[in-house]
């Protein structure tokens, strides 16, 4: 579904989706973005997928991650964006997408909490 609407959109050439595998990522080239939509809650090793994700980014990378609002509460939430920040990720906002909790981040300095975004 991304490739084809990227293609619809015009940007399908410098696109390549990539499917994981369970126990990794399985990628070793690094990446502009990274799309993690739905999937971390169903991630056995949320930690360590953050971690890969946050070297595979390059230094001006940015990784989106949205969840389910109606399957992921808020306090769960919040232990994923704390993972991503002790992976060296970096919240830079919280994009408005129906029916999600998202947040997106890029590489650096975490910040101390949610409310230090702005």
């Amino acid at each position: 579904m991304v490739r084809q609407k990227a293609v619809e959109e015009g940007l399908a050439c410098p696109i390549t989706t990539h499917k994981s595998e369970p126990d990794g990522i399985g990628m070793s080239d690094n990446v502009d973005f990274a799309l993690a939509f739905y999937m971390i809650h169903e991630v056995p090793d949320v930690d360590a997928f953050l971690m890969e994700v946050a070297n595979l980014l390059k230094p001006s990378g940015r990784l989106l991650i949205a969840e389910p609002l109606i399957h992921v509460s808020e306090s769960s939430f919040k232990k994923t964006v704390d993972a991503a920040q002790l992976a060296g990720l970096r919240p830079v906002s919280e994009p408005k997408i129906r029916f999600s909790r998202s947040m997106l981040f890029q590489p650096g300095n975490a910040v101390n909490s949610r409310k230090d975004l702005g």
